[in-house]
């Protein structure tokens, strides 16, 4: 978890990082690369209330045969996250 922050504080530093990846490992043209940067949001924060959403439209939309949104507080665990970035769970989307 420690890494995913890191790199996720770095990516919202600034687009260098990516469009660098972008050239070194795709042929992908720069323009189109900085413009599609333009569609990001890198964050690693863990939504809760749109956790509870996502769930309840998988089920109604019969993706999933049972409604899963009882096991969410279950699941989803915030001490990572609140590890790697000295945060309380609050700050991250609880």
């Amino acid at each position: 978890m420690d890494a995913v922050v890191k790199m996720v504080d770095g990516l919202k530093a600034g687009d260098g990082p990516w469009l660098a990846a972008i050239g070194k490992y795709t042929a992908l043209d720069p323009k189109v690369a900085a413009e599609s940067l333009k569609n990001t949001d890198p964050d690693y924060r863990m939504y809760r209330k749109k956790t509870y959403a996502i769930a309840a439209m998988m089920h109604d939309l019969h993706y999933v045969s049972s409604d899963v949104s009882t096991q969410i507080d279950q699941h989803m665990d915030y001490s990572f996250l609140m590890k790697a970035t000295g945060q309380p769970k609050t700050a991250l989307g609880y």
